[in-house]
């Protein structure tokens, strides 16, 4: 998605000193429109919705919106950038639930739910989800960007939006 930096909370876990509770985070963007068309073409999947202004306009978007599974890629990023290179990631379960569009920050995050050993392995079971932030523009509410129900917070002199636009769990594996 074309979308640069990120950062993982803490260095790579030691098993024995993760604890129920814990949190992790990576953060990216801002999404960009030739991020998502970059990410379009490299996955194939070129739905109008995603690739043209016109067309996610005349679908009731306001404008394109990102594709769904490069957000999923975020969760799945944070996971393996957390287990670093002693786990890995065994399973990934979410659900989409809210749109990624042009200049949002998405915070994948992921909250520790359980560990236990079995097998000879080490599991570590999270709750997953990804935070978008939109900040608030008068071109976006007249785009119809946002909805009544939404969630709305004020940072100084701007105004976003805050959503979860994946929610599910995860299952990490160590050594």
């Amino acid at each position: 998605m074309a979308i640069e930096g990120g950062v993982v909370e803490g260095a790579e876990p030691i098993f024995e000193k993760i604890k129920v509770g814990d949190e992790i985070s990576l953060i990216k963007g801002p999404v960009t429109r030739d991020g998502i068309q970059a990410y379009g073409k490299a996955s194939g999947d070129r739905n109008p919705i995603h690739m043209n202004e016109k067309a996610a306009i005349a679908s009731g978007l306001g404008d394109v919106i990102a594709h769904g599974l490069s957000s999923m890629a975020y969760v799945n990023q944070l996971l393996g950038n957390w287990a670093g290179e002693s786990g890995w990631v065994r399973k990934i379960d979410i659900q989409m639930r809210g749109m990624v569009r042009i200049d949002d920050i998405l915070t994948s995050k992921g909250k520790i739910t359980k560990k236990y050993e079995d097998g000879g392995k080490k599991f570590v079971e999270l709750d997953v989800w990804q935070e978008s932030k939109t900040i608030v523009t008068e071109e976006k509410e007249k785009k119809r960007f946002f909805k009544e129900k939404d969630e709305f917070v004020t940072v100084g002199d701007k105004k976003y939006r805050i959503q979860k636009t994946i929610i599910g769990s995860g299952v990490v594996i160590f050594p």
